[in-house]
């Protein structure tokens, strides 16, 4: 997973120190889900083709967009689990302010995505309704088609994160399933992090658990399930945060299981993509090699200039790119053709320019909206803590009064 010639080296421990290796594993991931979710609607089929060597390659190598987003609940954990410790560290922790930059984070890209989204399947579904994406006759993305899925119900549900809950995905992103995930985790875990604090009385903890257990339930079986996986990137971090010392003293044992660590998650990315023993090779033994990857990953320093740039580009613009890509993609495709395309050169230079196209859309969009991002945190809390105040100084008048 890490470039021999940048192999990167133990960090000397220090809180200032960004995590660009772990920024770049992130953006490789939502750079997966990009390129698999538009070679399914550019290529006809694998099965529809005359293999040969390159083909079989290029058909494998894209279609890593499920396991990113295993190893992006990962990464997810992790940098959550490191924000609410550092806060609670710094006796800052407040869940007010929590809620807030966790809502203002998702829904400054989400509510720009889901208008942007509404406006290109309303054009798409005008122009292209009997296309096979439009019309959901792709086998391996029957989900994206928008019929049925642009009602003003549907919008609302996925702008409270209750996607795969009670609403379907909106129209074509069906990416956003993901979404509501993150939301629920982002709740979660505060909630089980307080719950098992001993310093907090234990009725306080008996209802923060029970708390726990009623979002479970209202989330469902299957997003109950993959917090395990995302939780998985949480125990990296505490698991960092105890032993990073012992690790960064003894170089020869850090790069002996940082090596081990790689070769892991490399060898159990190719069983889970060829299923190969799904039984052993599943979404679990991923998210837990990946825990073990991102763990040393996060003790290791970048020092490149050049792969700086890079991680920090496709950083800033994965949650972006994620969300934004398939109503663009598949606007875009099916403008180019009504039918999906043959298997050669000519058309795969056609593929990877129609992919930096959409990327430039995604870095304008991140431009427009995501950069803004800390901006509108500030604003919020300025106008809540207006309306605070306001509410405070009626509610004295009134006290006087009375």
């Amino acid at each position: 997973m890490v470039n021999r010639a940048e192999s990167p080296v133990p960090m000397q421990k220090s809180k200032a120190e960004k995590l660009l290796w772990l920024d770049l594993l992130r953006g490789v991931t939502a750079f997966a889900v990009f390129i698999g979710h538009l070679r399914t609607l550019y290529f006809v089929d694998f099965a529809a083709i005359e293999a040969n060597v390159q083909t079989k390659v290029f058909f494998f190598l894209t279609g890593f967009g499920h396991q990113s987003v295993i190893i992006f609940f990962v990464l997810s954990g992790f940098f959550i689990a490191k924000t609410t410790q550092s806060a609670v560290d710094r006796h800052r922790w407040r869940f007010k302010d929590y809620l807030i930059n966790r809502i203002v984070r998702l829904e400054t890209v989400l509510l720009p995505t889901l208008i942007l989204g509404l406006c290109l399947d309303t054009i798409g579904l005008h122009f292209f309704a009997q296309v096979e994406s439009y019309a959901g006759q792709i086998p391996s993305l029957l989900y994206v088609s928008p019929v049925g899925k642009l009602d003003i119900v549907t919008f609302f549900g996925n702008v409270l994160f209750l996607q795969n809950i009670i609403a379907d995905t909106f129209g074509t992103n069906a990416p956003l399933w993901s979404l509501a995930n993150e939301f629920w985790y982002y709740m979660i875990f505060p909630l089980l992090y307080f719950s098992l604090s001993p310093k907090y009385p234990l009725s306080k903890r008996l209802f923060l658990s029970l708390l726990v257990i009623s979002i479970l339930v209202f989330v469902g079986k299957m997003i109950a399930l993959y917090f395990l996986i995302w939780a998985m990137g949480a125990v990296a971090f505490y698991v960092n945060q105890k032993y990073s010392a012992f690790l960064l003293s003894r170089p020869f044992l850090f790069k002996t299981i940082l090596v081990i660590a790689s070769i892991l998650l490399l060898s159990v990315l190719f069983c889970t993509r060829a299923n190969v023993l799904v039984l052993f090779f599943n979404d679990y033994s991923l998210g837990f090699v990946t825990g073990l990857f991102v763990l040393m990953l996060s003790l290791c320093k970048m020092e490149k200039p050049f792969l700086k740039g890079i991680s920090t580009y496709l950083s800033n613009i994965s949650y972006t790119l994620y969300l934004i890509h398939i109503p663009a993609a598949m606007l875009l495709c099916a403008w180019i053709s009504t039918e999906r395309h043959t298997w050669n050169y000519t058309n795969l230079l056609s593929f990877f320019l129609l992919a930096i196209v959409i990327v430039l859309y995604a870095t304008l969009s991140w431009y427009l909206f995501e950069r803004n991002t800390s901006h509108v945190k500030t604003w919020v809390k300025q106008v809540l803590n207006k309306l605070s105040t306001t509410f405070k100084d009626k509610k004295a008048v009134l006290d006087k009064t009375n």
